[in-house]
């Protein structure tokens, strides 16, 4: 017991590494030599503290989600793991769920798929801004 207590400083980094790995593929991760899209310089459309989320392999809840729908795209941030964005070009098929958020496949080389989505209000914006685009070829399930 006095030796977890010794190590805690240790662990939590170490998880919160992992945590990251679980989220983006290993090039664009903490441990990865290359740098992940920022978020671009566009209005926020919506932006929601998300109740839970899942990204790849990484799933959690409140408080560490935060969703940004912008013109271009999906962002995210989950705070102490990292920041990402998901451009709408690389969004390939979104199914909604059963209480209102959706599944979103992408093929970002950044960022581990699928993602899901739990609040609903993202989700249907992201689907509207997804039908308006100019040549859209998304395959969206309600």
């Amino acid at each position: 017991m006095q030796y977890a207590l010794m190590l805690m400083p240790l662990m939590l980094p170490a998880l919160f590494m992992v945590f990251n790995l679980m989220a983006f593929k290993f090039r664009y991760s903490i441990f990865g030599p290359l740098e992940r899209m920022p978020s671009p310089s566009e209005p926020v459309l919506e932006e929601v503290s998300a109740t839970s989320g899942m990204i790849g392999l990484l799933h959690a809840t409140w408080p560490f989600f935060r969703w940004e729908l912008y013109p271009s795209g999906l962002g995210f941030c989950v705070h102490l793991v990292g920041c990402g964005f998901i451009p709408l070009g690389s969004i390939e098929k979104i199914k909604k769920g059963f209480l209102g958020g959706g599944r979103i496949w992408h093929r970002s080389p950044e960022i581990r798929s699928p993602v899901l989505v739990s609040d609903g209000r993202v989700t249907e914006r992201l689907m509207e801004i997804l039908g308006a685009a100019p040549g859209a070829r998304v395959l969206v399930h309600p």
